[in-house]
């Protein structure tokens, strides 16, 4: 499902599935995402943390049951900065289309 505003939500507590990597170790690795910093996800998977690099990597996130596809370069930033960055996120996006 495409919808830019998810790209100004909170991660934190939603169910992710990285969906491409250029670390194949990381592809498929799903789980709740119990952190975040400015360039990685933390995902509780199978009672273990790992750590996903958001550089080179998609996600698929369920936020209240419906999956979301993540371009991880474009949620290179803070957590908190993403809503700041909200026309930086949405010009990326549009080039991308």
């Amino acid at each position: 499902m495409i919808n830019n505003d998810i790209y100004l939500q909170e991660f934190i507590g939603n169910y992710i599935e990285v969906i491409s990597s250029s670390n194949n170790n990381n592809i498929g690795l799903h789980g709740y995402v119990v952190d975040e910093t400015k360039n990685t996800l933390i995902i509780d998977h199978s009672g273990k943390q790992k750590v996903v690099p958001k550089a080179y990597s998609k996600f698929r996130i369920w936020i209240s049951g419906n999956p979301y596809d993540l371009e991880g370069s474009l949620i290179i930033m803070k957590p908190e900065d993403r809503t700041k960055e909200k026309k930086k996120i949405f010009k990326k996006l549009r080039r991308n289309d």
